[in-house]
């Protein structure tokens, strides 16, 4: 019945964020205290609001557009309480109530999307928008969620090496799929990644302030018991595809210094590898290492878990990915579309 099935998602998803049956105080916040706040403006929320379409969700029946429609003075003031908010770390329990919606996948189970209330996501996105600056000085190439990136771009790189080096070569890649990613993710160790990279703590103090908000799951219009998430990240949110390339970051950088020749690109939680070599046997060895290292650097030190049977290789020819499927292992799988992949 609708009990048992609401149950069980509660235990599957409530295990993946080690949730726990009540608030507790995150290890994170003495950490970032003290850390310097830097407000939104009115303008900022209004242009914010005005980027949401009609329709978007907004389980609090305020129109998340609508919010743009308020006046400067009114506007000013919610941004001012989102500072002060902000500074202590500390949300108003009636705005702290995330309802994560179970959408069916077409190749089965379900992706879970967090819809906050209408005035934390303008407010998130006005302020994911101040760490536009960093990001647009720490996009390496192979980082493939910066602005005005697309998915084909890793193609187009390895078509240029191939047009330069004037030799006929033998391409293939490979790509890997992050098991749950966003639920994975280890505050921790993003806290540390964030501040390696010197990116803005005040930014990172908000995401992590609304991953540990009491949370519902809502599935076929049945709610759930709430529950608060001690791990993860969340798909819905302003700031988490940004949050996943920081815990990443470290591992990609290592990857692409370990091996200069390959082209990485890395989109949300898929992760490709392309290289190209006269022969063909070389080729497949090298990507089959490159494959061990990748998977020994987001299982070990960013505790990530990739989703092998999700693992697909594509190549020059049909015979090259099989072999190159065969050297990887596991349930690896020549690819023989790129819609596919």
């Amino acid at each position: 019945g609708t009990r048992e099935v609401l149950d069980q998602h509660t235990n599957t998803w409530g295990s993946l964020w080690r949730a726990a049956p009540g608030p507790a105080e995150p290890e994170w916040i003495p950490d970032l205290a003290g850390v310097s706040c830097n407000g939104v403006s009115a303008d900022d929320v209004r242009a914010a609001a005005c980027t949401f379409s009609a329709g978007t969700s907004c389980p609090d029946g305020l129109p998340v557009r609508a919010i743009g429609l308020l006046s400067n003075a009114l506007l000013q003031n919610l941004a001012d309480q989102a500072l002060a908010w902000e500074a202590c770390c500390r949300w108003p329990s009636v705005e702290s109530v995330v309802h994560t919606v179970l959408i069916p996948k077409p190749t089965g189970g379900e992706r879970p999307i967090a819809l906050f209330r209408s005035a934390v996501r303008v407010l998130a996105k006005a302020k994911a928008w101040q760490a536009n600056g960093w990001l647009s000085r720490n996009s390496p190439a192979y980082q493939n969620m910066a602005k005005g990136r697309r998915v084909g771009d890793a193609m187009w790189r390895t078509q240029t090496r191939g047009v330069i080096a004037g030799t006929s070569s033998h391409s293939a890649e490979f790509l890997v799929d992050l098991h749950k990613a966003f639920e994975l993710v280890d505050r921790g160790l993003l806290l540390k990644a964030a501040k390696d990279a010197g990116y803005p703590c005040d930014v990172l103090a908000w995401g992590l302030s609304m991953y540990g908000w009491r949370r519902r799951l809502v599935f076929r219009k049945c709610v759930t018991a709430e529950m608060f998430p001690m791990r993860g990240i969340a798909a819905g949110s302003a700031f988490a595809t940004t949050e996943l390339w920081l815990l990443l970051a470290g591992s990609l950088g290592r990857l692409t210094r370990r091996f200069p020749l390959v082209v990485f690109c890395l989109h949300v939680d898929d992760l490709s590898a392309t290289d190209k070599n006269e022969d063909p046997s070389e080729l497949a060895n090298s990507l089959a290492e490159v494959h061990a290292a990748a998977r020994e650097e987001l299982q070990h030190q960013c505790l990530m878990q990739i989703a092998d049977p999700k693992t697909m290789v594509a190549a020059s020819s049909d015979a090259l990915a099989e072999t190159v499927a065969e050297r990887i292992g596991g349930a690896a799988e020549a690819g023989t579309s790129v819609r596919k992949l």
